[in-house]
This record gives structure tokens, sequence and C-alpha cells, in this order.
């Protein structure tokens, strides 16, 4: 089962904040499946140092929709993936359709926690 997105407060949210996918080793070196993105609630070595972050800005769990562009798991982790940009190509849409929804007016910030997917999203083809 793949990781459900994270939103404390639907129709309260500040910001979206957007990963690249849940792919991991982080199980002593086999995937270690998660209820929802990043861990969120359970395991918060993935996502400690974002919302540490986002406290920064002003932003708390309560302000924020977390999602993954690619939303399956996937066989190699982000950064061994070759094929990463063309398998994002298939969600980028979904990821749109949806922020689209839960934002109609796009005035939300949405704030990435990769370079490869900030590149992707500046220079990748749609």
């Amino acid at each position: 089962m793949n990781p459900k997105h994270f939103c404390c407060f639907p129709k309260k949210f500040k910001a979206f904040v957007l990963g690249c996918d849940p792919s991991n080793n982080s199980d002593n070196g086999k995937q270690a499946d998660l209820e929802y993105v990043f861990g969120i609630g359970k395991d918060d070595r993935y996502f400690r140092d974002i919302v540490a972050n986002l406290n920064l800005i002003g932003l708390h769990m309560e302000d924020i929709y977390v999602r993954n562009l690619i939303t399956e798991y996937q066989k190699l982790e982000t950064g061994r993936n070759k094929d990463w940009e063309k398998i994002a190509e298939e969600f980028l849409h979904k990821r749109i359709e949806e922020f689209d929804k839960a934002d109609p007016k796009r005035t939300l910030p949405v704030l990435v926690t990769a370079q490869r997917l900030y590149n992707f999203l500046l220079t990748g083809s749609r």
C-alpha cells in the first residue's frame, strides 16, 4: 500500500510540501512501508529536518498539505533511479489536478523537498 498524503486541517492549510517519492531502504536495507508520506506520525527521521525548516518560516504541521509527486514505491530510491524524471512525468498531471482541487485559485505556495524535484519542475517537459 502506498503512503497517504498528510493534511491536518484540509480547508485551512497554508502551503503544499511536495516530496519526490516514498521509496527508501531504511529498514535494514529493505523498504520501510509508510502509512503517511514521509512517515509522518510514526517515524520522524524522514520529515524532522523539513519540519524544522518549515518552522523557521512560521509553518507548522497544522499548516501544511504534504504529498509526494510520485505516490507509488519505486524499485530504486530517487537518487539512484535513472528513470525518475520519466516516471515523475507520468504523475505530474495527477498532482496538478489534486492540488488544483485543494486550492482552485492557486494561491498557496508549493514547497519542494529535493533538488532533483526542483530541477524537474523547472525543466521537465509538460
